[in-house]
């Protein structure tokens, strides 16, 4: 069974899934976390495992970011991406300019002075997060068009959060405007 599986923690269960179809745009609907170049599956995996926890039901990835369908993301999301919305993003900048049009609120994330400390920004109902690669970050054009950019306050001497733990902190932040 191992063999199959493909790892030994599979708890005596196996399963046959057909892979998800990515969704058309027009089906995005409710909070959306957006993928910026994120190519650790470890932490898409964690990051729609984060989604799921917190009742964001979409995500949009662009042609960058590794797919959610891959079995290591999979298997850190703890299938939990089967029920989640998938969309493929094949031009990023002008889909969160639709977004925008749909009274969406783009929301970059950044470890700047000028970005809005999570503790004192407001989520709107429609709300766009934007979680950029672990390397270099959100893109410059995606900065541009963003209605806000947030950070979370974090030690000085600390340069960054991991971008699946920082995700989570903002989704939990974002889902209590839902309550």
């Amino acid at each position: 069974m191992k063999k199959i599986v493909g790892h030994k923690i599979h708890q005596g269960l196996m399963a046959l899934i057909d892979k998800p179809k990515y969704i058309e745009f027009s089906e995005i609907k409710g909070n959306i976390v957006v993928l910026n170049g994120l190519t650790s599956p470890e932490n898409v995996g964690s990051i729609v495992r984060s989604c799921a926890s917190f009742n964001v039901k979409n995500i949009i990835i662009d042609e960058k970011t590794c797919s959610p369908f891959i079995r290591r993301c999979i298997r850190v999301s703890t299938g939990n991406l089967f029920n989640l919305n998938v969309y493929k993003s094949f031009d990023l900048v002008s889909d969160l300019k639709k977004l925008q049009e749909k009274d969406y609120s783009i929301i970059t994330t950044a470890n700047e002075e000028k970005a809005v400390s999570l503790q004192k920004y407001n989520f709107s109902r429609n709300s766009a997060l934007v979680i950029g690669s672990e390397g270099d970050g959100v893109q410059q054009e995606i900065f541009d068009l963003s209605n806000d950019m947030i950070k979370i306050d974090i030690e000085d001497d600390v340069t960054s959060l991991n971008a699946a733990i920082a995700a989570s902190i903002i989704l939990f932040q974002m889902s209590l405007v839902n309550k």
